[in-house]
């Protein structure tokens, strides 16, 4: 399993234009993105605004998850709002944020944001990343 976060792979090393570009096949077979945004970086998700089907932020999105035998992704870190870890019940950590490990077919949209296919309530039981 790779882990992208911030643009770094698990093993520190930066991610080359030719990484971006599987990315990029990856996230057009996943998204179904038009053809002209085939070329859609990372960078452009990292950061994006998570929003549940009831219109709720649920945070930003801070890394994926790359299954590198079918290289496919697999899920999306979301860093949860304050809002959300509140409305989750999770403690806050007094120092970061709360991040889960969201699986993709969860996904209903991307565009300026990220839209879900579920209520806020419907991400209780995702457990958090490691």
């Amino acid at each position: 399993m790779l882990i992208i976060k911030n643009r770094t792979i698990a093993s520190n090393l930066l991610i080359n234009d030719y990484e971006e570009m599987l990315l990029a096949k990856i996230l057009y077979s996943l998204f179904y993105i038009k053809p002209l945004e085939v070329c859609m970086k990372y960078s452009k998700l990292d950061g994006m605004n998570v929003v549940t089907l009831d219109g709720f932020q649920a945070g930003e999105i801070s890394g994926m998850e790359i299954n590198t035998k079918k290289w496919e992704a697999t899920h999306l870190h979301i860093e949860l709002s304050d809002e959300a870890v509140k409305e989750l019940g999770y403690k806050k950590p007094l120092l970061g944020h709360i991040t889960i490990c969201l699986p993709v077919g969860y996904i209903k949209a991307v565009g300026n944001v990220v839209t879900l296919t579920r209520t806020l309530k419907g991400l209780d039981k995702i457990p958090e990343c490691k």
